[in-house]
């Protein structure tokens, strides 16, 4: 009994010190006065951003809303105006500390966002909306199908040209709007209707649109979605134009599924 009172002793004793101020550990412990970074701006263009962390012993970590990177030195290109802050955090032993600091870029860069496309989508800055085609809004291709009027084989397409009531979509139901926009971020705006009543839920969230590879990707949101069991997180882009969006789905079935949305009246 002597002996495991002694443990006990000791063991509560261990505990004491390692909480004292001495412990190196806490010593160790960075303010946001002790980071050492640059965040600098190209002069000759200042969409280019250049980071540099120079805080010795932490890893470095940096957040600037449109995304994250833990390089030490590193290049971004942020195409559009505005104020951005940058987060940058260092992890040592002790914990990790974080400080900010915020630079701003006059306009959007026009040469980036250049391709029709862009304007196409989203009407720029100001933002465009779009529904579901009230009079035909589905139709279905196969897995080697990339546009037009489909062909034999894999390359089929079929479009029912209205709303037939095993598709789930009967003609004229409103199922919401999304609005894309690039008022400083790739903006998405998605007001849900409920399939079950008249409420309607609006949330927000980000967009990627890689016009090499015809995606779209929906960040932080799905895409404007119907009851229809579909993976509303990315799409393929057969057209956008000024008056019509194509995007491909697939189902969790696998079938593929593809979406005609009109610009909102």
């Amino acid at each position: 009994m002597k002996n495991i009172k002694y443990l006990l002793l000791i063991g509560c004793t261990a505990i004491a010190f390692s909480c004292t101020p001495d412990d190196p550990e806490l010593e160790g412990l960075l303010s946001p006065s002790d980071l050492k970074y640059t965040v600098t701006q190209d002069p000759a263009n200042d969409h280019r951003i250049f980071l540099s962390s120079e805080t010795d012993g932490v890893i470095p970590f940096w957040d600037y809303g449109l995304g994250i990177t833990n390089l030490a030195i590193d290049t971004l290109y942020i195409p559009f105006g505005g104020d951005f802050w940058f987060k940058y955090s260092g992890l040592g032993r002790a914990g990790i500390v974080t400080d900010s600091t915020k630079i701003s870029i006059a306009e959007n860069d026009l040469t980036f966002f250049a391709d029709p496309q862009w304007n196409l989508l989203t009407n720029g800055a100001a933002g465009k909306t779009w529904i579901f085609d009230p009079t035909n809004p589905i139709s279905y291709y196969g897995p080697k199908y990339t546009g037009g009027p489909g062909g034999s084989g894999d390359e089929w397409l079929y479009d029912p040209g209205t709303c037939p009531s095993w598709s789930g979509f009967p003609c004229g139901t409103d199922w919401g709007e999304v609005t894309f926009d690039l008022n400083g971020r790739y903006n998405l705006t998605v007001k849900q209707k409920s399939p079950t009543g008249d409420t309607y839920t609006t949330k927000k969230g980000n967009f990627g649109f890689n016009i090499a590879s015809k995606t779209l990707s929906f960040i932080g949101v799905p895409m404007l979605s119907s009851a229809n069991s579909v993976n509303w997180n990315q799409a393929y882009v057969f057209e956008v134009s000024e008056d019509v969006l194509y995007l491909g789905f697939v189902a969790s079935d696998g079938g593929r599924v593809r979406f005609k949305y009109i610009p909102k009246p």
